[in-house]
């Protein structure tokens, strides 16, 4: 389904009908970016290679204005169109506004819509792909570099199966309380000795656990990486 630009109640991007669809999918594949600080080439190639097979897309905050970028290529390039996902999540982070301006994407003479619009951009939000419950949060309000278990209750809290964030820079997935955490690192300014990546994750209605793989941001093309830290 292509992208729409729409932004209802939840905040979420994308019409109400590709929401409700991507919760009953019996299979979806995300893209989850986060961290770009500036970064619009590093997000635009991430989403170029992978954009195409993906139903939805999450940014985990630190760079808003990145992704704003993105969708104000859509009525400009149709490898764009075509790349972005039905469905985006997006949240604040602690170096982004929680409302962002810029042109409309989807704006017409023949429409008599808005030339500028606003991006309402939430600290954290929810949304369900193929029935699982997804918390998104850039994590800054969790105490990360205190370890996870702020986030973990939060998870616990909000009855979600999976928790995107960002934040730390470092690519790193784990399980707490049968709640994965994933966080895909920046695809611009990595720590910890690793390399640019972001994180492909697929969700199935039928699976209790969901899949994923970090890729290393390449060019021509991206690779699957393994993350290790180096201090």
């Amino acid at each position: 389904m292509a992208f729409t630009f729409a932004q209802g109640k939840n905040l979420l991007l994308g019409s109400a009908q590709a929401i409700k669809e991507l919760a009953k999918k019996d299979e979806a594949k995300v893209l989850v970016i986060s961290d770009s600080h500036g970064s619009s080439e590093n997000f635009l190639s991430a989403l170029l290679e992978q954009g195409p097979s993906c139903d939805a897309l999450v940014f985990c905050g630190d760079g808003i204005s990145d992704l704003a970028a993105c969708l104000g290529y859509i009525p400009l390039d149709p490898k764009v169109r075509e790349a972005m996902p039905a469905v985006i999540a997006m949240v604040q982070g602690n170096n982004d506004c929680s409302v962002y301006p810029f042109r409309n994407p989807d704006y017409s003479e023949e429409k008599k819509n808005d030339y500028f619009i606003e991006l309402k951009i939430p600290l954290q939000n929810t949304l369900c792909i193929c029935g699982h419950k997804v918390f998104v949060t850039h994590g800054h309000r969790y105490s990360l570099y205190s370890g996870l278990e702020e986030l973990g209750n939060a998870a616990v809290k909000e009855k979600a199966s999976i928790v995107l964030y960002g934040h730390t820079h470092v690519a790193l997935s784990c399980w707490y309380a049968n709640t994965l955490l994933l966080n895909p690192g920046s695809i611009a300014r990595p720590r910890g000795g690793q390399k640019k990546t972001y994180a492909l994750l697929t969700l199935r209605k039928d699976a209790d656990f969901a899949d994923f793989t970090f890729f290393s941001l390449g060019y021509p093309k991206s690779s699957p990486y393994v993350p290790k830290l180096e201090f």
